[in-house]
């Protein structure tokens, strides 16, 4: 079993086609590359294809792209955003706005700010964080090409 996704080589050469940033503010479901509605369980398995991704375009001679940068700011970001129901209503609704060109609209250190003040992002930081790191120890210890 494949620890790293089927097109892993595309992303030392080119990013997605689509948007990673709107106006600034990060397009959490292009860099993942999923739909707008994917469930849980897919944006769990996206999570975890893009970290080992990532860890394989460090060990790459090729350099980064702009995708990759994003990844790497952004990785500690996805699971607590994503996963927990308000804050990715929140996460939706300020990207929507972004995408409006809304004068009102909140950058996105700005918006994670206030998700942190409100506790919706704090509880989940560290779960994430910690469970991330349990999966892909999982992950290079299992793998079958060691």
């Amino acid at each position: 079993m494949p620890v790293f996704s089927l097109g892993r080589d595309a992303i030392f050469h080119k990013a997605p086609k689509a948007a990673l940033q709107i106006d600034g503010f990060p397009d959490f479901y292009a860099l993942l590359g999923i739909e707008r509605d994917a469930s849980r369980a897919k944006i769990d398995d996206a999570i975890t294809a893009r970290g080992a991704d990532l860890l394989a375009a460090s060990f790459s001679r090729g350099g980064k792209n702009e995708w990759i940068g994003l990844l790497e700011r952004h990785l500690h970001d996805f699971r607590p955003v994503l996963l927990d129901t308000s804050t990715r209503v929140a996460y939706d609704q300020q990207l929507a706005r972004h995408e409006n060109g809304d004068p009102q609209a909140l950058p996105f250190p700005a918006w994670k700010q206030t998700a942190v003040s409100s506790n919706r992002l704090s509880r989940g930081l560290k779960v994430a964080s910690n469970g991330l790191k349990a999966r892909f120890r999982a992950a290079l210890w299992d793998a079958e090409y060691m």
